[in-house]
């Protein structure tokens, strides 16, 4: 019965286990210990994660796919990983002049869209370090769609809910 019970509130991928069902809570808090594993997902964000932290512009385009929609408050557009590589130096530079350090990853929520895509909702902290200066930090989400079913993973759409340089000038970090 346990087997059953687990393989009803596990969803899987192509990849294998992905993430628990949302709508059904464990019927013994002991019960599973895969689900205490980071899933394919969680592993693959947190890299991301890693790679934005290490500005390791290579690996950070490489988990894009070749084409990918970027979209915000401001509209969307279609963009080729070679001119995300050539742009992503120049947002370090500016994040780094304004004192930023390495973002964080503080929180992800994984919603599986079918078998092979997920909508994955994440929430980064900002730090900011000037001189003379107390150290502000923003929480800012960015949200992910990933298709599960390539193998590495791949970004198809990075969507920024909020503009991060219009909360910069609201909170007097740039001008």
């Amino acid at each position: 019965m346990i087997l059953l019970d687990l393989h009803q509130r596990i969803w899987y991928n192509t990849k294998g286990l992905l993430a628990p069902d949302p709508n059904r809570a464990p019927a013994d808090p002991k019960e599973n210990l895969v689900d205490q594993k980071p899933s394919a997902l969680q592993q693959f964000l947190a890299a991301y994660a890693e790679h934005t932290a290490a500005s390791n512009i290579p690996a950070l385009v490489a988990q894009f796919a070749d084409t990918f929609l970027v979209a915000g408050p401001s509209g969307s557009q279609c963009v080729h990983s070679a001119d995300f590589a050539r742009a992503l130096p120049r947002r370090v530079e500016l994040f780094s002049s304004l004192g930023c350090q390495p973002a964080e990853l503080i929180s992800t929520e994984e919603s599986p869209l079918d078998t092979r895509y997920v909508l994955a909702r994440t929430m980064w902290r900002f730090t900011f370090t000037r001189p003379e200066k107390a150290a502000e930090s923003i929480d800012s989400e960015s949200i992910f769609l990933i298709d599960t079913g390539s193998d590495p993973f791949r970004i198809l759409l990075y969507l920024t809910p909020h503009d991060i340089m219009d909360t910069l000038r609201q909170r007097g970090i740039t001008a």
